[in-house]
C-alpha cells in the first residue's frame, strides 16, 4: 500500500547548487518508501525533466513535473510551478525560456499567462499580482488571501 504523502519541491543535481543526486536515485529512493507519486521540480530548469519521467514509470510512480523559479535582479520572488496540462507545460516552458533571455526577468509579469499550471509561492505580494489578474474566479481565493 503506497502513501498518500507526495513531495512536491525536489530538486536534482540538475538544479546547480540545491540538488546532489540523480532523478534516478530521487524515484528509487521514493519507491522504497512506499510513495505511490513524486514531483521534480529544478531550479529555473526542466533539465532533467526526461529523465526523471522515465525513471519515475520504470519504479511504478506517478511524475510531476515542475520548476521552481527564482528570480535574481530586482524584488527577489520564488514561486512553485506544477504542470497539471499539456498547456500547462508549454507554459512553462515559456515562463523558463523567458526567465533566461530577459536580464529583467518579472515572475509577476511572466506568470499572468500560466493557465495549466499549479502555483506555490510564499512570497505575498507575487500572489496579490496573480490574484489581481485572475479575474472573479479569484474573488474567493483572494478573501482567503485577507483573512
Amino acid at each position: 500500500m503506497g502513501s498518500d504523502f507526495v513531495h512536491l519541491n525536489v530538486h536534482s543535481h540538475y538544479s546547480f547548487g540545491w540538488g546532489v543526486t540523480s532523478p534516478e536515485s530521487l524515484t528509487e529512493a521514493a519507491r522504497s518508501r512506499g510513495m505511490t507519486a513524486l514531483a521534480l521540480t529544478d531550479t529555473n530548469n526542466l533539465c532533467g525533466a526526461i529523465y526523471f519521467q522515465k525513471a519515475a514509470r520504470e519504479q511504478g510512480l506517478r511524475p510531476l513535473i515542475g520548476a521552481e523559479l527564482q528570480t535574481e535582479s530586482g524584488e527577489k520572488e520564488r514561486a512553485l510551478l506544477l504542470v497539471k496540462s499539456p498547456e500547462g507545460y508549454r507554459a512553462l516552458c515559456r515562463i523558463i525560456t523567458a526567465r533566461h533571455l530577459n536580464p529583467g526577468f518579472s515572475l509577476g509579469e511572466s506568470l499572468s499567462e500560466s493557465e495549466g499550471l499549479f502555483i506555490l509561492s510564499d512570497h505575498f505580494s507575487l500572489l496579490q499580482s496573480l490574484l489581481s489578474t485572475r479575474g472573479p474566479a479569484a474573488e474567493s481565493s483572494r478573501n482567503r488571501l485577507e483573512m
